[in-house]
């Protein structure tokens, strides 16, 4: 019987059928195309993070860069939990061309292990047979006429001797522009580690040993159990290129792509249990009369069970093939906005098994309140009160429902604002918190919608007043209509305030940090590390008396550890009373200043709220001279590595550590020199194998990163409101096809096509502006939330800067969506045949 009932519904009513259909592909296809970008998005980060940063999790090195014997790799190799120890020399020096000289960087490494770290990908030639040989980027040895089979002429000092001399090593390949040869900016020869050994140090003797883990390895556990074995003068640490990347910036990218995910199964929720209530809650007349003639409850759970899962599973298999298709469509317009190729699909069964559970789930989980009310009335009972204006028990029950989760969620999400729960369970709860109180919305959608109508009621006229009735009659229906734009607008407006304040928060700090007209740095970095090469002081000196330069300011960066948490040590120089490069979480700049001067230090709120430091506490640090304890002047935003930072003044650092040089000299020029300034700079930059860029172009580089972020912002908030689009416009066609006698009767008594289509127009405008208005009131407070959930990871409050212009946009966007998607069934309405209409049940 229920494959014969479901068929005979299906014929006479194939349109209510197929938007149920429809909805269920609505929502699955949204989960499976975001859940599989946000994959291979996170595949293509962990990518790009090996590739740049190699794979090793933490190097064993001696301070100052000093060589040591690699003797250790054996006992390292032997801890629990790690899959591979691999050392490498790194050493620079010039080659010889017919054109002159130039510098570049030497990276040993054994040819049998080091592919465990970092990926070579050759263009042409071959990898290491033996101890001989050398290897290249391809465009680096373009660049300088080089080809696999030429000599390459290296000038080396081998260990004991005191006379350089120049040495010939044949090429033997040549790299793609990837992974460390691209990190290196292509200037890095590779040589085996027996070959560079002999030409740059000793026999046996190493700067780096990179320990690659096993997947499921404790990272804490093998660091305890690496220092254990290290010998006196050797530390471990996380590698200075994987610091200096700044992991964080791609988890917060990830932890977008999670919330945007979560963001779309609440829609998927909303959207598949709306319509499919619509389809059974319509149907409660045919229920009653199937009753009345002798059908028992158990056959028409049994018919509403089969209805709703057969639904579910066709829908959830066409929704997994529309949302591949989604997903590679959003990939590619990614890649447009990013100007780049799109990234290849990262294919993955669990989101289509969790996308059709996720369908076939609510579709049955929707079925509940029918079977409810067909099981516990009498088939009189159901005669009696079956009909399209029957008060629904769902409204209370919705609201009840949404008042607990919404207050659970809140409190979990109050937990991790005080940081008595990880941060990842605010994704989550946010997004229940965000989502529940849509199902408080049939509860206030009276006086709400009324107060609306009060506003329109000039233009909308008795077709507005209709309108409304209709909405409020079917409060459940409608509050669920609503809540799909509700979820939408609030957490497009929540992520992307809080978005724009995270950009305009590194803005400012750069800004802050970077005073400069001028950033002159080395042309390479060492490929081994990904630290700068440092520059000597006398370049500094020279800079100083270019004609024109009003100041100069020297910049180190170097590796440290407090305790067992490795750091970067930021030194510059604080003297000057006129200026000061760090954004305080608090305290007096000016005392912070004169403190930094007398040799204490500045933590970044980021390494403070972890170590639980505060202004006026005491670090230890091993220095040139042993350990050393350091008093906290105070705490610093800083988004160098994440903030994982020691501010220290430049001349402390010299003289407690013992570094020299510097990676980086900010340049200031004197009123209308700074054309001038930028000549002779340039000029002198490439005389000395140095780079130049203007702050201008600093700036314009960042703002093009920012832009790009912002860019993905809107197209988030886009397919968001899309989705929610398509939602509501299968909802008010379900309405029309419910409306159809009600409609055709209006059309006879007088209600001309246009004032049938301005009414359907305005429920979808009443629909339109509740959920905006309550979705963007719940955006700006979620993104409240959200910084000061961030407050326990970041260290200090995010500012909190409302986006009008985001506000308005989103507004706008999303109101031209729902008239659109109201378009179509406004029309069906007004072109209704009356004669059929006034048949239809």
């Amino acid at each position: 019987m229920p494959w014969r009932l479901i068929a005979k519904e299906l014929k006479q009513r194939p349109g209510r059928g197929l938007l149920t259909l429809l909805s269920i592909v609505i929502g699955v296809a949204a989960v499976v195309a975001v859940d599989l970008t946000a994959r291979t998005t996170h595949r293509s980060y962990e990518d790009m993070y090996e590739r740049l940063a190699g794979r090793a999790a933490f190097e064993v090195v001696a301070p100052g860069d000093k060589r040591f014997d690699q003797s250790i790799v054996n006992p390292l190799e032997q801890i629990s939990g790690v899959k591979a120890a691999v050392p490498s020399l790194h050493g620079r020096t010039h080659i010889y061309l017919p054109k002159g000289r130039i510098r570049l960087d030497v990276l040993g490494i054994d040819p049998s292990c080091d592919c465990q770290v970092r990926d070579y990908e050759l263009t042409s030639g071959h990898f290491f047979t033996g101890d001989q040989g050398a290897i290249l980027e391809a465009g680096f040895a373009k660049a300088t006429g080089l080809a696999v089979s030429d000599d390459l002429k290296l000038l080396v000092r081998p260990a004991g001797s005191l006379v350089p001399r120049v040495v010939a090593i044949k090429i033997v390949g040549l790299l793609s522009p990837r992974g460390v040869a691209g990190y290196g900016r292509g200037a890095l020869v590779f040589l085996p580690l027996k070959l560079a050994q002999h030409l740059f140090a000793g026999p046996g003797e190493v700067d780096t040993v990179s320990l690659v883990l096993a997947k499921d390895a404790d990272e804490a556990a093998v660091k305890q159990a690496v220092q254990k074995i290290l010998p006196p003068g050797l530390i471990v640490r996380i590698p200075s290129a994987r610091a200096q990347l700044g992991r964080e910036s791609f988890q917060n990218a990830e932890r977008g792509l999670e919330f945007a995910s979560a963001l779309m199964v609440a829609l998927a929720i909303f959207i598949v249990l709306n319509t499919t209530l619509m389809n059974l809650g319509e149907r409660q007349s045919q229920l009653a009369i199937l009753r009345a003639i002798g059908a028992t409850r158990q056959q028409i759970q049994r018919l509403l069970l089969t209805e709703s899962l057969a639904m579910g599973i066709i829908g959830a298999l066409l929704g997994s093939g529309v949302g591949l298709l989604g997903s590679r469509i959003l990939l590619g317009a990614m890649a447009q906005l990013a100007a780049s190729t799109p990234l290849p699909l990262e294919l993955s069964p669990f989101p289509f098994v969790w996308a059709i559970a996720l369908g076939i789930g609510v579709s049955l989980a929707a079925t509940y309140i029918p079977i409810r009310r067909a099981s516990k009335v009498s088939p009189m009972e159901a005669l009696r009160v079956a009909g399209p204006h029957d008060p629904s028990a769902a409204p209370r029950l919705m609201t009840t429902i949404g008042a607990i989760l919404f207050t659970v969620s809140g409190l979990t999400v109050a937990a991790c604002i005080r940081g008595w729960l990880p941060i990842v369970v605010s994704i989550p709860a946010g997004v229940t918190f965000l989502a529940t109180f849509a199902l408080v919305i049939p509860a206030v959608l009276r006086p709400v919608s009324h107060g609306i109508m009060l506003l329109m009621r000039r233009w909308a006229g008795v077709e507005g007043r209709l309108a409304e009735q209709q909405l409020v009659r079917r409060r459940a229906r409608a509050g669920l209509t609503i809540g799909v734009l509700y979820i939408a607008i609030g957490a497009g407006v929540g992520l992307g305030t809080t978005i724009i304040n995270n950009v305009q928060d590194v803005r400012n700090w750069h800004h802050r940090v970077m005073q400069a007209d001028f950033l002159v740095r080395a042309e390479f970095v060492n490929g081994t590390t990904g630290e700068g090469v440092q520059m000597p002081d006398a370049i500094g000196d020279q800079i100083r008396h270019v004609p024109g330069v009003a100041s100069i300011e020297a910049v180190r960066y170097f590796p440290a550890e407090i305790g067992d948490q490795s750091v970067e040590v930021i030194a510059r120089q604080y003297g000057d009373p006129s200026r000061f490069p760090l954004v305080l979480a608090n305290g007096d700049p000016e005392e912070v200043r004169r403190r930094l001067v007398a040799g204490e230090v500045v933590l970044g709120t980021v390494l403070a709220q972890r170590l639980g430091l505060r202004a006026g506490d005491t670090i230890q640090m091993q220095t040139a001279t042993g350990p050393k304890k350091l008093k906290i002047a105070g705490r610093a935003v800083d988004y160098t590595i994440g903030g994982d930072v020691v501010c220290i003044d430049l001349a402390t650092a010299r003289r407690i550590f013992e570094v020299q040089g510097a990676d980086l000299y900010l340049v200031r020029a004197k009123p209308g020199d700074l054309e001038s300034v930028r000549k002779q700079l340039d000029a002198f930059c490439r005389q000395h194998e140095l780079m130049l860029h203007s702050f201008t172009e600093v700036s314009q580089l960042l703002d093009g990163v920012m832009s790009g972020i912002l860019r993905g912002l809107w197209g988030l908030l886009a397919l968001g409101f899309i989705v929610a689009g398509f939602g509501i416009g299968n909802t008010l066609m379900m309405n029309v096809l419910e409306q159809t006698r009600e409609i055709a009767m209006m059309r006879v008594i007088g209600m001309s096509r246009w004032q049938v289509r301005k009414m359907i127009l305005t429920q979808a405008l009443i629909i339109g502006v509740v959920g905006l208005l309550l979705g963007i009131v719940a955006g700006v407070n979620t993104a409240y939330i959200m910084s000061l959930c961030m407050q326990p990871l970041l260290g200090y409050t995010l500012p909190f800067i409302l986006p009008v212009a985001l506000i308005l946009g989103s507004f706008a966007m999303a109101l031209v969506v729902v008239l659109a998607a109201a378009w179509v069934p406004a029309g069906r309405a007004a072109k209704l045949d009356l004669l059929i209409a006034l048949q239809y049940e």
